[in-house]
């Protein structure tokens, strides 16, 4: 009788995290076309860019929430247009980019539910330099992170 009690037991103890880790995942399929859609919008809203490949979200399990997008700063010129932006154009539309995710995850970050307190949401907006030889030091990824548990400590980082 014993046995049996404990053998149960120790069944419901292996049946709870697995249970748990589907809803997780349950709520993150939820979560995550809303995360796309903010992320879509709020790059968006910086004029003269455009978006290359529009937001992917994915959970990973010990890191986080990561978004991840791809953006034309400027468009390509070719051989029969002249040059349409200048290279301190194409920079502050990259600050713009910049400070708008710096908003999103701002306010955003807390709220996330898929992530635990001590995991990162994290925004990777990979840069598509369409002119590299008016723009020869774009960086390729501005990646912007922050603990859920802390939303107003931004971490970027630009390579």
């Amino acid at each position: 009788m014993l046995r049996t009690r404990l053998l149960l037991a120790l069944c419901f103890l292996t049946l709870v995290p697995a249970a748990f880790a589907q809803s997780k995942t349950d709520v993150f399929r939820k979560e995550s076309q809303t995360l796309q859609r903010a992320v879509d919008q709020v790059i968006g809203e910086v004029p003269g860019i455009s978006v290359l490949q529009t937001s992917k979200a994915t959970y990973l399990e010990e890191f986080g929430v990561v978004i991840s997008l791809e953006v034309a700063l400027e468009p390509p010129r070719n051989p029969f247009s002249s040059a349409t932006s200048s290279s301190s154009q194409v920079a502050e539309r990259q600050r713009q980019v910049r400070d708008k995710v710096k908003q999103f995850l701002a306010q955003k970050a807390s709220t996330v539910q898929t992530a635990d307190g001590d995991q990162f949401v994290t925004v990777v907006v990979h840069l598509f330099n369409s002119n590299p030889v008016d723009n020869p030091n774009l960086p390729r990824q501005m990646i912007l992170m922050v603990k859920k548990q802390e939303p107003s400590n931004i971490t970027v980082r630009e390579f």
